[in-house]
């Protein structure tokens, strides 16, 4: 390859490098999602012991509402296992918790809803602990359905 061949190919390839880079370093910055005003449901997922969402980045200033439900797993447990209960929290990147709240699954309406301001930009995760209600005699983690939602108004 003559000197000008190798030249071109070196600044294409720098160019297409420089362009990933930018892009990536972009999505990166952003956090893993960007949550705006409309209400969204996210898929049901279950909950072993706890979880941590990844980060949500606020797209808009306002009033973060989520909301929790939360269902047992018995069909995943050994016998004789308490109810659950669960906690929901808005953590902020430092892991200081914002809102928090619990519910046990035998509640009339097993649900949490937090309120939170927020402004744009800000980062934040859910985490979700699932626990027993009362003494748990076989230690096992505990197992639930947890279906949650979000709005910004």
């Amino acid at each position: 390859m003559n000197m000008k061949k190798r030249k071109n190919f070196f600044i294409i390839i720098l160019t297409i490098a420089l362009f990933i880079t930018t892009c990536c370093s972009s999505a990166f910055a952003a956090g893993v999602e960007t949550w705006y005003g409309e209400w969204v449901q996210e898929p049901v997922m279950t909950v072993t012991n706890n979880n941590l969402t990844p980060v949500k980045t606020i797209g808009v200033s306002g009033t973060l509402h989520v909301a929790c439900g939360v269902r047992g797993r018995p069909d995943l447990e050994p016998s004789g296992c308490p109810l659950v209960q669960v906690t929901m929290q808005i953590r902020d990147l430092n892991g200081n918790v914002l809102a928090s709240g619990t519910v046990r699954e035998d509640a009339f309406l097993p649900q949490i809803h937090l309120d939170l301001p927020v402004t744009q930009g800000q980062k934040i995760q859910i985490f979700f602990d699932v626990s027993s209600v009362s003494y748990n005699p076989n230690r096992n983690y505990r197992i639930a359905d947890i279906n949650y939602a979000h709005e910004i108004y």
